[in-house]
């Protein structure tokens, strides 16, 4: 179940990877990658997107995610898959 920030939430189909992430309490947690098309996957069959940003359309209508406010020079900088500046 994912939970998004405006507190809308729904199951996405995801995929556990060999790599972990860790946990504040010195754990580590296993790292699962979507596998639903939509703003934070494009259906590469990489598995290489992370669920980070806003989620946002191109004129196209296809789906991107963008990182408003975090300067390039921002250690919380997240490139926006948007295709903007």
């Amino acid at each position: 179940m994912v939970i998004f920030a405006n507190g809308y939430s729904r199951p996405l189909r995801t995929r556990r990877t060999s790599m972990t992430a860790s946990r504040a309490d010195g754990g580590v947690a296993p790292v699962y990658c979507l596998l639903e098309v939509g703003p934070y996957y494009a259906g590469d069959g990489l598995c290489v997107e992370t669920p980070y940003g806003l989620a946002s359309k191109r004129q196209d209508g296809s789906w991107c995610r963008r990182c408003p406010g975090r300067p390039r020079e921002s250690p919380w900088h997240i490139p926006s898959s948007c295709g903007e500046p």
